[in-house]
């Protein structure tokens, strides 16, 4: 490692201004966007299914076949009430990773920013082009995981009459297919991250060819951009997965075991947010490098069609026009 990457690397780890209280904020935002949501759910599994020695008598902690039919009971209108605090949260992460990324960037190491004024202005700002990015990347993660399901459906339909064993065709490949589309989704999600990274620093506002720059950020860099995203994205479900784990363990109908399970929730959102705010500022400085000069000076402009065919359409439009032509449509 060289000398310049190496203080590029402790600069990134570095907290830089504003970070904490960037944390702090988005920790609190996300929280009160699911809090309702999730003590509605938790107050109505305390008073009903909770109780039942379905529940009460199995051991500790809840076996997962348990725990899926006790989440399962969740009733219809919460499940509304958890829909509706995912979409403010997204809407919130939006506004966030907007002002995030202004606040992270290299120039901010001698600044005082004022954290919630550029989080609201810059994330208004770019509200839109974000929105039609994540709009862009579920339905590039849509796409790919239907053309995952169909490759694993059609390996279990082809391995039935090969003589595959009923652990390879019922545990093993649904295990391999869940595992791939969790990476597919990490590997869209660092593309969509490093167009929105684009979207700020570049102020471009045309998300195709934004999303193919990012693209080529991601190609050229595929450790310091692609694997560390991927990475963080598999540490923030190996926390959640943790807390859940050993949210399975505690009565839902103790008033201690709410008191805990809040203050897991705030630490674990404190932790998420931190690595969240860290991804942010590596993926700044790592744009700032110089050998993305090129890429930043493309143009914010679309995709102009070759000349050629622009001649063939403006050819074939004026033969349309022809006045002998009319009658024959």
């Amino acid at each position: 490692m060289t000398r310049e990457s190496d203080r590029a690397l402790r600069r990134a780890l570095r907290p830089a201004p504003g970070m904490v209280r960037l944390v702090l904020l988005r920790a609190s935002f996300l929280l009160v966007c699911a809090l309702p949501g999730m003590l509605g759910a938790f107050s109505s599994l305390a008073r009903g299914p909770a109780r039942q020695p379905y529940f009460t008598e199995a051991v500790r902690p809840l076996p997962a076949l348990p725990f899926v039919r006790l989440v399962g009971e969740i009733a219809p209108s919460l499940l509304a009430l958890l829909g509706v605090g995912l979409l403010c949260a997204l809407l919130v992460d939006q506004l966030l990773t907007a002002g995030g990324l202004a606040l992270l960037g290299p120039e901010s190491a001698n600044s005082r920013p004022r954290v919630y004024r550029t989080v609201m202005q810059q994330g208004l700002s770019h509200l839109w082009p974000f929105l039609r990015l994540l709009l862009l990347a579920a339905l590039a993660f849509l796409l790919g995981a239907a053309g995952l399901r169909r490759v694993f459906t059609q390996l279990v339909r082809s391995g039935e009459p090969a003589g595959y064993s009923a652990a390879t065709l019922w545990l093993v490949l649904p295990a391999l297919q869940v595992l791939a589309t969790f990476l597919w989704l990490a590997i869209v999600g660092a593309w969509s991250l490093f167009a929105r990274v684009l979207t700020v620093t570049d102020g471009r506002r045309v998300t195709r060819r934004t999303l193919w720059l990012a693209a080529r950020v991601l190609v050229r860099c595929p450790l310091r951009g692609l694997l560390l995203f991927v990475l963080t994205t598999v540490t923030l479900t190996l926390l959640g997965g943790a807390y859940l784990a050993a949210w399975r363990q505690l009565e839902p109908r103790e008033s201690l075991s709410l008191a805990v399970w809040l203050v897991g929730s705030l630490g674990l959102a404190v932790a998420q947010a931190a690595l969240w705010a860290y991804w942010l500022r590596a993926a700044r400085l790592l744009y700032a490098s110089p050998r993305f000069d090129d890429l930043r000076a493309q143009p914010d402009a679309p995709f102009g069609l070759p000349g050629g065919l622009r001649r063939a359409l403006r050819l074939r439009g004026a033969g349309g026009s022809v006045p002998g032509n009319r009658g024959l449509h």
